[in-house]
């Protein structure tokens, strides 16, 4: 490792004109296609399945299309990276980024590379929360400076881009995370010498290599949007408008279920970011984002995954990088690395151990390739993955979520029945129909997987006939046979192939019952 000279607490504007001006001369992200601009963290697996995970998981996410991709170089890589992995005895990031392992992954033809880069003389992370010695920012600056250096010599003429960043900076400036703490003024100073430390290291490295045909940027992460817009203590408040990074990332878990927040957090963030010590020059890209599977159910997921994604497209960031390739939380710490199940999984995946790829990754695939991944298996969700449909009519016709229509096929009449206020057909003509339109802030075309759930009443046996358009633009129905108790029952239609789009009568309903000559 070579020791090189700073000098703590040079003036700022020294340090801005230190070989930073021109640092955008080469791409910025803005132009960048699918591939690049969708891509995935893979950082501390919990399984894996091959004899190098580094390699393997790398090759997977190729394999998706995507270009980009996350990873850490860091002081715990043999936990971080445990499954299948032989690494050796390293002291410091450089040494780590030419581990046979991590060679292979960065001599694939992924374009851009973040890298989670700590020092490893410092012992943990966030050191610099508690303390910033001289041997401690000579430290820091060293592991930047090196590894940058061999960065720019190792991949010179490859056009690879190389960003290292930290880790979620609002929760690193707390001993315990949560949001309604404050930090001290004095940490808010600590890492914002610390964040100038580490961009010195890399303008001064790059500037030294003669970086060409490669690039490597620095990140600050921030993780706590809500409450800076809020104007609360954080790092986009504290932190970002006395640094002078050439990125700046957002961990985006506190605002991703709301798109109008999250999108005015990606507004946020920019402004702090174009109005920092080099006004207009820094950049921001979406850091992690994503929900576990198995804790809130395909849908919602996918809801996030959609919102991010056209948001952050439309708004012209750079990347996004979802949280992750393989889950890296399980709930029994127990289970083997080499023997983890899907159900042991929150659900944080594109793959899960079983090697089942899921809905997140063939929506990604489809984007970057323009069609379905051909290996991609939709799975059936649970049921309480359904979209729930209640339809209890009264005297009136709405219901929730629904409308009931009358058409020239379909007029339907108040009553009582049993002792019931309910809606029904004349019984004389059997061609005529109860209409239902969905109202499309409460299902849309996405909504395949629909649970339907009915009273009726149960006088004679003629069928009851749900019918629908599925997702093969083809009328398909499903039928519940009347029994004849005179009775009022429930009964309840599962349905998976759903395409609500008000198909019946150009636009007029979603889908319709027959009930075949009975009230």
């Amino acid at each position: 490792m070579m020791t090189h000279c700073i000098s703590p607490g040079k003036e700022t504007t020294d340090t801005v004109a230190n070989g930073i001006e021109n640092i955008f001369s080469y791409s910025d992200g803005s132009s960048n296609g699918m591939a690049d601009f969708i891509g995935a963290n893979f950082i501390n697996p919990r399984y894996g399945f091959g004899e190098d995970v580094v390699v393997e998981g790398a090759q997977r996410l190729r394999a998706m299309g995507s270009k980009s991709i996350k990873f850490y170089l860091s002081p715990n890589y043999k936990t971080y990276y445990e499954p299948y992995t032989d690494f050796g005895e390293y002291s410091s990031p450089v040494e780590l980024a030419q581990d046979p392992s991590f060679r292979a992954m960065m001599d694939m033809d992924f374009n851009t590379f973040f890298i989670g880069a700590y020092v490893f003389a410092n012992n943990y992370a966030t050191y610099w929360k508690d303390s910033l010695t001289p041997e401690q920012k000579q430290a820091e600056y060293d592991a930047m400076y090196d590894l940058t250096y061999y960065l720019c010599t190792q991949y010179a003429g490859t056009n690879k881009t190389f960003i290292l960043q930290n880790w979620e900076g609002d929760w690193s400036c707390m001993d315990v995370a949560n949001p309604a703490t404050d930090p001290g003024d004095e940490v808010f100073q600590r890492m914002i010498e610390w964040t100038n430390i580490r961009q010195d290291a890399v303008n001064d490295a790059r500037r030294d290599a003669n970086q060409a045909g490669v690039r490597v940027y620095h990140a600050l992460e921030v993780n706590l949007l809500d409450k800076a817009m809020k104007g609360g203590k954080t790092v986009a408040n504290n932190v970002i408008p006395y640094t002078y990074c050439d990125y700046y990332s957002y961990s985006a878990y506190d605002t991703e279920s709301d798109p109008e927040k999250f999108a005015a957090a990606l507004d946020y963030l920019r402004e702090k970011a174009q109005n920092n010590l080099i006004p207009g020059k820094s950049r921001i890209y979406v850091g992690e984002f994503g929900l576990p599977e198995n804790e809130f159910g395909t849908k919602s997921v996918m809801n996030v995954v959609k919102s991010v994604t056209e948001i952050c497209r439309a708004k012209g960031i750079d990347y996004i990088l979802y949280w992750q390739l393989y889950d890296n939380e399980v709930y029994d710490p127990s289970v083997s690395v080499y023997d983890q199940t899907d159900k042991n999984c929150r659900g944080y995946w594109l793959i899960k151990p079983s090697g089942r790829k899921t809905d997140m990754w063939n929506y990604f695939y489809k984007l970057i390739n323009g069609e379905d991944d051909p290996e991609f298996v939709a799975q059936e969700p649970e049921k309480s993955e359904y979209a729930q449909l209640e339809i209890t009519l009264g005297e009136t016709n709405d219901c929730k979520g629904l409308t009931q229509k009358d058409a020239a096929d379909g007029v339907c009449t108040a009553t009582e029945i049993g002792g019931k206020p309910c809606r029904v057909t004349p019984a004389a003509n059997p061609n005529l129909y109860m209409y239902f339109n969905a109202d499309d802030d409460y299902l849309t075309e996405e909504d395949r997987h629909l649970e339907v759930t009915f009273t009726y009443y149960d006088n004679g046996t003629a069928p009851i006939v749900l019918e629908y358009w599925n997702q093969n633009n083809a009328l398909a129905s499903q039928t519940v046979l009347r029994t004849g108790t005179d009775t009022w029952l429930t009964a309840t239609l599962r349905l998976s192939d759903a395409k609500f789009d008000n198909g019946f009568h150009g636009g007029f309903a979603d889908f319709r019952f027959s009930d075949y000559n009975e009230p």
